[in-house]
């Protein structure tokens, strides 16, 4: 059986989410930089190039120690 990891702490929870404004703002920055770009992309394919834009802007950022302090492990235990 596989019990659920514990809560977390409410600090690191606004850290978390202030992270991820921070990763959205520099995706859709990357988005408005390359919108003339994006224009040329044929309509079946621009929210894929859009992805791909949030992909590697987001990639810019080194999220080792973001993942590191919140990354959990469910602990397992057996019957």
């Amino acid at each position: 059986m596989i019990r659920p990891a514990p809560f977390m702490p409410r600090e690191q929870l606004t850290t978390l989410l202030q992270v991820i404004r921070e990763l959205k703002t520099l995706a859709l920055k990357s988005e408005r930089r390359h919108r003339k770009w994006l224009e040329k992309v044929h309509p079946s394919s621009r929210e894929s190039a859009r992805n791909l834009l949030h992909y590697l802007a987001i990639r810019t950022v080194d999220l080792r120690l973001v993942q590191e302090r919140n990354s959990t492990t469910p602990e397992r235990i057996t019957d």
